[in-house]
């Protein structure tokens, strides 16, 4: 499979916290580790140890930190001839806060990942897949969705972080849509937890011409949806330590068996997410198809 990643690189700094502040709340934290994240290079690592062939197209500063992010992503195996550097701008960063349950936020500084322009996004000849999120200028993604439909590229986007005001031009590009449940009600306006609400979100994507929905709702599985059929995947159940990066894994490890039945690539990426829950960080805490078809041996 070969894959074209529109995508944010960033530095995570994530914090160990006992519980997520609350607002005008001062805290100690246990710990800081760094690493490289930022969803796009996070999505392009799960697919390459999935075992896809992964080509990054971003924007980095030109500061000691985007050589840091550009390194790990070659030495993961990610194709980084279309990662540049924008002088002037640092490189992105993320702020990243995880409780003792494994729930976080995230604050993210862009950076030169809002650098990334049109005639970036279009700058390949093949593709199996182009995908992207809303952490790179959505003008510079529909050019690479347009620029994949001429080809004949499948075209993923996961809106994340979610956005209002999104150009319907981009949404019936998309030939999958995948957002989490917070996505999914914040554009839809339906909380995705009925079987109704679930059709009704997805009906919101279908009127502006999405083709696939996936809604990945955590400890609740992926509802699969597309016009006149829905069904739905059960998550593992694991003890979560850490949800960082587990959507992108989702995302990544997706797109690199989506030449398989749909049930059965959401299962495998459903997998590795469920792998990524239980190991701290992001982009370390990605498994291989290896690890993955192991863990999901184990549970038969």
């Amino acid at each position: 499979m070969e894959v074209i990643m529109i995508g944010s690189i960033n530095l995570d700094e994530t914090l160990r916290v006992s519980h997520l502040p609350m607002k005008g709340e001062t805290q100690f934290v246990d710990s800081i580790d760094q690493a490289v994240g930022g969803k796009g290079a996070n999505q392009a690592v799960a697919a390459v140890r999935s075992g896809a062939t992964v080509h990054f197209i971003g924007r980095i500063g030109a500061d000691s930190i985007g050589q840091t992010l550009k390194a790990a992503l070659v030495d993961t195996g990610v194709d980084t001839s279309g990662l540049k550097i924008t002088p002037d701008t640092s490189s992105g960063r993320a702020l990243i806060m995880v409780d003792t349950h494994g729930d976080n936020t995230i604050s993210v500084v862009s950076g030169a990942n809002q650098a990334v322009s049109a005639t970036d996004t279009v700058d390949f000849d093949q593709a199996d897949v182009v995908m992207a999120t809303f952490e790179t200028p959505i003008e510079a993604t529909i050019a690479a969705f347009k620029h994949a439909k001429a080809i004949g590229a499948t075209t993923i986007l996961n809106p994340a972080p979610a956005k209002a005001g999104v150009p319907d031009d981009l949404w019936a590009l998309s030939d999958y849509v995948i957002p989490n449940e917070t996505e999914t009600e914040l554009m839809t306006g339906q909380t995705p937890d009925t079987e109704a609400n679930q059709q009704q979100a997805a009906a919101w994507f279908f009127e502006r011409g999405v083709a696939h929905v996936l809604m990945t709702l955590g400890d609740q599985g992926v509802v699969i949806a597309a016009p006149g059929s829905q069904s739905w995947v059960p998550a593992f159940k694991v003890t979560a330590i850490d949800a960082t990066a587990a959507g992108d894994t989702f995302i990544g490890h997706l797109v690199a068996h989506l030449d398989e039945p749909l049930p059965e690539a959401v299962r495998f990426a459903s997998a590795a997410a469920a792998l990524t829950v239980q190991t701290l960080g992001a982009q370390p805490a990605i498994p291989t198809a290896a690890a993955v078809e192991k863990f999901m041996e184990a549970q038969q």
